[in-house]
């Protein structure tokens, strides 16, 4: 089913209306109320963000490649938040349309789905 979402989320993922020209989806949680991973895709005026907050570490970077071959930057970071600690998936889309996709999970359940989300983020084609 097409749901108009730029990614293709499987079973359990809620896809949110675009505001202000981000899209939104999210993984619920256990609470129903805290997602345990929410991804978005937005439009990128700058091949790479200008700086990061000094709380964060980057864990890992790489070039990866969407469907259709686009190439993409990706970061992957971690940062409190609060009480609890996320990592973010950051890909920066290069080519004729450069976006912006981002996945942030707890900490605590990105192991387990980092594999799903690989797939969320490759899935994107401009």
């Amino acid at each position: 089913m097409r749901t108009g979402f730029p990614l293709s989320l499987p079973d359990g993922w809620r896809a949110m209306g675009p505001t202000d020209g981000v899209h939104m989806a999210a993984l619920p949680g256990e609470d129903g109320e805290t997602p345990k991973a929410v991804v978005t895709v937005g439009p990128s005026d700058e091949p790479a963000p200008d700086g990061l907050d000094a709380m964060t570490l980057i864990l890992d970077e790489g070039e990866v490649r969407c469907r259709g071959g686009v190439p993409a930057r990706r970061l992957l970071t971690a940062h409190p938040q609060g009480e609890r600690c996320v990592t973010t998936e950051l890909w920066l889309v290069a080519g004729d349309a450069p976006a912006n996709l981002c996945a942030v999970v707890d900490t605590i359940y990105y192991a387990r789905l980092r594999p799903e989300l690989q797939r969320i983020l490759r899935s994107y084609r401009p």
